[in-house]
């Protein structure tokens, strides 16, 4: 069976990293590099926690207090400006829905609902029915998005045309993508990694 090869290139910066990924139908995601970056970290501070709980007194207080390790690694799209001009374009709004990183409610009213609430993995869904001003509120919510530091993950909005043609915008299709020519290996076609590798350099 041939490999599936995902090519990623990560580029570290003080507060976070960009990540250029090969865009492959059985490829990996950022938001599965994400998600295991988040597993990672789970299960070291688990074990930290467990190693440090088994330490005397004397230990305890010549080491000082456990590491507080709220952090977690999130994913932003560079967007690119058509998911903009759609949304203005479009003559009727009729939903829109934002999908938000549930850490986001993490101490509010809303969480104290269900205690079941830590072990739910997928994103939390808003959704926001046609009004005067929701065009306004989307905007902002894509600026947001759009900010490389948001903990909104996706925005999808059903829209009409001055036809009455129903459709949805969706900002998981309209990541900004750069279209590259790589040479292949003539014997297999696999691509060449460092062909690729060369040619994902010049995108940042």
């Amino acid at each position: 069976m041939m490999k599936k090869l995902t090519h990623v290139k990560i580029y570290l910066k003080q507060d976070h990293a960009d990540i250029l990924i090969e865009e492959r139908i059985n490829g990996i995601t950022s938001r599965g590099i994400s998600d295991y970056l988040n597993s990672f970290k789970h299960i070291q501070i688990t074990e930290q926690k467990i190693a440090y709980e088994k330490l005397s007194l004397e230990q305890k207080t010549l080491i000082g207090p456990m590491p507080v390790n709220n952090f977690r690694f999130s994913i932003s799209y560079i967007a690119n400006d058509d998911f903009q001009k759609a949304l203005l374009d479009a003559t009727k709004i009729c939903a829109g829905h934002i999908y938000i990183e549930k850490e986001l409610i993490k101490g509010s009213e809303f969480a104290r609902y269900s205690n079941k609430l830590s072990t739910y993995t997928n994103d939390l869904e808003i959704t926001l029915k046609s009004s005067d001003d929701i065009l306004d509120i989307l905007s902002d919510y894509y600026e947001e998005h759009s900010s490389g530091v948001s903990q909104i993950n996706r925005i999808k909005v059903e829209i009409q045309d001055e036809l009455g043609k129903q459709s949805i915008i969706d900002t998981e299709r309209f990541k900004l993508k750069k279209t590259i020519e790589v040479e292949t290996n003539i014997i297999d076609g696999v691509i060449i990694s460092t062909e690729m590798f060369s040619e994902m350099s010049k995108l940042l």
